[in-house]
């Protein structure tokens, strides 16, 4: 028998649900760690490990890639948005939710 917290999640369901709680969710660290009945630690640890492995699952997968729209579908998209809220000029899109670079490859 061994004493103290769990050193990882045990199941794979588990890791999971970690990663979609994270990115669907605005629960705080300490809230998933309740949930998920592990220290912080463990919890960092798991999700940058499982953040890895989605990467390289939807490395090829084209679906599950992020484009920016042309130039020209960009002009577009500023004018409707425009049109619907006139103090937001040249904005084609929004983003919401968490905090990622943006690089180009």
């Amino acid at each position: 028998m061994t004493r103290g917290r769990p050193t990882k999640l045990k199941h794979h369901h588990q890791v999971l649900g970690l990663v979609l709680c994270f990115y669907v969710g605005s629960m705080e660290q300490s809230s998933h760690c309740m949930l998920f009945g592990a220290p912080p630690s463990t919890l960092s640890r798991t999700l940058a490990r499982a953040e890895a492995a989605l990467a390289q699952a939807l490395s090829g997968y084209a679906p599950a890639r992020i484009s920016w729209p042309s130039p020209a579908r960009q002009a577009e998209l500023a004018k409707l948005v425009e049109a619907r809220e006139p103090l937001l000029q040249n904005t084609f899109g929004f983003i919401d939710g968490k905090n990622f670079r943006v690089s180009f490859i």
